[in-house]
């Protein structure tokens, strides 16, 4: 093969990736929620997290802690380290996408999320998939807030499912 056209097939799915619509916004939320969490900035991270709390605890205060507490071994909901979101900003960003109709309509009638998502259109909300780490971003005037994440360290290990 050419050296040319090898180089077109190794660039091109970054190109594609950084045309996707809501790229760039999906890269700059996480490169500002990294610099929150080092600068141990908890009104950015206030900004960044959604405020949510459901029947049993403030989830923003929650998700935050673990942010700055990072643990790469914990699993779940919230879960977080500082290499699983240098992996997943380096290599998973082109994964977060606007919501599928039936998820959506799935989430929107949660008896938990249901409340919070309802209130967004379907191509407000954007999700990840991926390793089973599942992400919810919201949309509100051209910025995001994080809504949910689960097992994020997954991204730390490719055989995670």
């Amino acid at each position: 093969m050419r050296p040319f056209a090898l180089i077109i097939l190794l660039v091109l799915p970054t190109i594609a990736s950084a045309q996707q619509p809501g790229y760039r916004m999906v890269a700059d939320f996480f490169r500002s929620l990294k610099d929150a969490v080092e600068q141990t900035d908890t009104t950015d991270l206030k900004r960044l997290v959604y405020p949510f709390k459901d029947e049993i605890e403030d989830m923003q205060a929650a998700m935050i802690e673990n942010m700055l507490n990072g643990n790469p071994n914990q699993r779940g909901d919230g879960a977080f380290s500082m290499a699983a979101l240098d992996t997943l900003i380096a290599h998973h960003l082109s994964a977060i996408k606007p919501i599928h109709r039936d998820l959506y309509t799935q989430l929107a009638t949660d008896r938990i999320f249901g409340t919070v998502i309802s209130r967004y259109k379907q191509k407000r909300v954007w999700i990840m998939d991926l390793r089973n780490v599942h992400i919810i971003l919201l949309e509100k005037r051209g910025k995001l807030q994080l809504f949910f994440w689960e097992n994020l360290n997954n991204l730390l290990h490719p055989s995670a499912t």
